[in-house]
This record gives structure tokens, sequence and C-alpha cells, in this order.
């Protein structure tokens, strides 16, 4: 599979313009652009080239590449000559004065898989409490990720976060205590409660009882879960932690959180589907923005075992997409999409995110934490 950044000449892309806009004012409306029509009409038998999607980039991205098709390829072996003919393939396309329809074209990616470009705009996949449940699936079914910027109200997410904190304060008061050669926020740990995932990035589980009573009667009541029972069934089980990062915590590497499983748990997404078994849902408990940091998401990509090790051309695409939500802002995603957590650069103010994490019974997780009590 590869990825194509095409620049049309300034008249194609002057039409194209036009056709946006008179589409915008209702005087027309168009589903996939004329330019991306004409170029999918291109063929290359010798190749068995197959168009797959394409994205516009946006303004702020490299203006001479303003086209980036996708595209599935049957070769032996990925070549010097095979990247050459799809290039002149691409372009040998003419417009009606006989120009060549694009300046320029180049190969940006080339995977073992197909290559998700969804536009990396967070509106995109927003979604609120009265959204229909089955327009969220479709939406875990397509992107694996979904959007709710009004998930929990305020004044709830202020007496989340009192809970929050006592537990991150009595966690890091007993590593004190016990495990003073510890330095927090900078060794690497693991406990069976709570382990770190970098410098000043820590994840630590709550448990069961009186203390995180409403935050597990939020897990079972949440305006989430009915979409998520609808995928992976009514008998989940989910495990809770606070993830909270300090100034310091720098931008993770891209990474799956589960791998691709088949299980044999209820689902109601498309038989297209690839099956999900688990979900994941960040509950933001402050304003997230690019100073406190947030985390970054590649849509799509959780349909694709092997898009393993190539997250970071998501930013490149255009296809990431900043978690950026206010507190009581959540977001869902599949636990196999690709994803990072990005640096906290403030001053002073640390991130608290509330991690749901449901799961179909038959799976265990097994390396996120240590054997040894903490508590």
């Amino acid at each position: 599979h590869v990825v194509v950044a095409v620049a049309p000449r300034e008249e194609e892309e002057e039409k194209e313009e036009e056709e946006e806009d008179r589409a915008e004012d209702g005087e027309a409306k168009f589903g996939r652009s004329s330019l991306v029509d004409r170029l999918f009409a291109l063929k290359l038998p010798e190749l068995d080239l197959q168009w797959k999607s394409s994205k516009r980039r946006c303004e702020e991205e490299d203006a001479n590449f303003t086209v980036l098709a996708s595209a599935s390829i049957r070769v032996p072996e990925y070549t010097d000559e095979v990247e050459r003919q799809i290039i002149e393939h691409v372009c040998s396309l003419k417009a009606e004065d006989g120009c060549a329809f694009f300046n320029e074209a180049e190969v940006w990616l080339t995977a073992p898989c197909e290559i998700p470009l969804r536009d990396g705009k967070v509106e995109n996949f927003a979604a609120t409490r009265e959204t229909p449940s089955d327009v969220c699936l479709q939406h875990l079914h397509d992107n694996g990720m979904l959007v709710l910027k009004d998930a929990v109200p305020a004044d709830r997410v202020g007496d989340l976060k009192r809970i929050v904190l006592k537990r991150i304060e009595e966690a890091e008061s007993n590593l004190r205590r016990n495990h003073p050669s510890i330095s927090i926020g900078q060794d690497l740990f693991a406990f069976k409660e709570m382990s770190s995932r970098g410098a000043q990035r820590f994840d630590l589980l709550l448990e069961q009882g009186e203390t995180f009573a409403p935050i597990f009667e939020l897990s079972r009541s949440g305006p989430w879960t009915e979409f998520i029972s609808s995928a992976i069934g009514k008998d989940w089980i989910c495990d809770i932690s606070v993830i909270y990062s300090r100034p310091g915590a720098d931008d993770q590497d891209w990474h799956s959180d589960g791998p691709h499983l088949i299980v044999s748990s209820q689902k109601n997404l498309p038989s297209s589907a690839s099956s999900p078994y688990a979900f994941c849902v960040f509950l933001a408990l402050i304003d997230l923005d690019e100073l406190v940091g947030f985390t970054q998401f590649w849509p799509g990509s959780h349909r694709e075992a092997g898009l393993a090790g190539f997250g970071s051309a998501a930013p490149v695409l255009g296809c990431a997409v900043d978690g950026i939500v206010g507190a009581g802002g959540a977001v869902v995603y599949d636990y196999r999409l690709l994803h990072r957590g990005m640096a906290n650069k403030s001053q002073g103010t640390q991130r608290e995110i509330l991690q749901f994490f449901y799961h179909v019974p038959e799976y265990v997780e097994r390396k996120n934490y240590g054997c040894t009590a903490l508590f």
C-alpha cells in the first residue's frame, strides 16, 4: 500500500476551490472531489493499482502537495522502479487543455496494509450525550475513536478529582516510605497497583470499594456505556486507573495498548469490522491544551495490525487528531488504536485523566503493572 502526494497545476487547484465554494453555498453538492475522481480513474494494470481513499491537506501544511491518495498495489517487492512507474503514471494525467494535470507527485509512505487517511480535525470525531448509540458505534467501527466533549458535568468532575488527588497522595507517600530508593518522576517502576510510564508519567489503579464508589458508578452509567456494551457485550469488565503526568513528561512514542486478537464476545459491529475486545475511555479531570498536554490519535489505525511502527506518519499525513477536551470531556478509543501521550510543557500543572478500561471477560492485561503490592 502506498500514499501518493500530488500537486495539481494552479489552474486545476483554482477550479477545485471554486467547486468547493459552490458546494458550501448550496449551488452544487460534491462527494469526492472532481480532482480526486480524475486521479482515481487512472489504472495501472501491471501493478494492479487500486485507489482506496484520499484527503486534502490543511492550508498550514505544505501548500505544494494539496492532495493525498492511498492505493494498493500487487508486486513481489517494492523497488525504485515500481515507485517510478506510479509517479510517471500519475503525472501522465492530462487536463482539458492538454497540459499535465499535476505539477508533481511523490510517494510519501509505503506500508504492508491499507493506510487510513482521515482529516485530523477533532470535530470530525465529535459526538454529544444525545448522539444516538448506533451513530457512536459506527464511529468506533470506522475510526476507532469518538470524542464526547460534554461527557460529565463540571460539578461532578470536581468531586472525582478530589478522590483521585487523595489516591495519588497516598500512593506516593507509600512509595517514599517503603521504597526510598525510587526517585519518583525519574526512575521506572512497576507495582501491582501503580507503574511509571516514563519520566513524570504515572498509571495508578483504583480498586472497588466505598472510597472510589462514585468513580465505579460512573463506569456503569457513563454516556459511553451503551455503545461499548453493543460493541463487546454487556458482560464487560472495567478496570479503572488515573493516568497523570507532571511538567517534564515528554511525548510518548506511538503505540497501541493491545494487540489484534480474535475473541468470542458478542459484537454488534458490521461484519466487515475487525473484532473489538476492549475500549478505553479517557476522561479529562482538567482542561487540556497545548501546554498541559493531551493524547494524540490516528483514527482508523485500529483496523490494521501491520501499521505497528508507522505511527509517526500520522502527523506528516495530517491524520493525527489532538484529543483536546475540557474538564469532563472524554475520548473513547479502541484498545488497538495507535496513539501517544503528548508532553506536559506547563510550569506547574499536573494533568489527570481517569482511564476506564472496558474489556471482554476472556481478555487479561499482563503487561502494564508489576506483581509486588504497593498498598
